[in-house]
């Protein structure tokens, strides 16, 4: 009965040490994400213009806009991979958004919530294909 107990205990106490690396590795996120978009210096302002099309044919030939684009989507894929709805994702995305703008710490841009989307989706997708390929490996 003890040897029960102790593997009970044991099993327990991995799977805690589990769920708090995640949650660490959360809350390391989003600290990261916070002083990425909130404790810089940057241009202040909004941009309601839809400009990504016009930036395609730009894309591999300007550095900037290939760092913007690919920074923006990247920045985003954890959040894809903790969040279980894309739809909390898009309202932080959203807030954070707003925020930038109230607080004037960054631009806000309607290119950088559907790139930032984009990168939740990655996450998001990424989770899902882990999640089903883990399933057929076990039967």
């Amino acid at each position: 009965m003890s040897w029960l107990l102790q593997s009970l205990s044991l099993l327990l106490f991995s799977i805690s040490v589990y769920f708090k690396k995640i949650l660490y590795c959360k809350i390391l996120y989003y600290i990261f994400l916070f002083i990425f978009l909130f404790l810089r210096n940057s241009e202040s302002g909004y941009n309601f213009n839809f400009y990504l099309i016009d930036w395609m044919k730009y894309f591999f030939n300007n550095k900037i806009i290939l760092i913007n684009t690919l920074g923006n989507i990247l920045l985003f894929i954890p959040m894809g991979l903790f969040n279980k709805k894309i739809v909390y994702s898009f309202f932080v995305i959203i807030l954070i958004e707003f925020f930038q703008l109230l607080l004037k710490k960054g631009i806000f841009d309607i290119v950088d919530i559907v790139l930032n989307l984009i990168g939740v989706i990655i996450g998001f997708l990424g989770v899902f294909l882990w999640k089903k390929i883990k399933t057929k490996k076990r039967k």
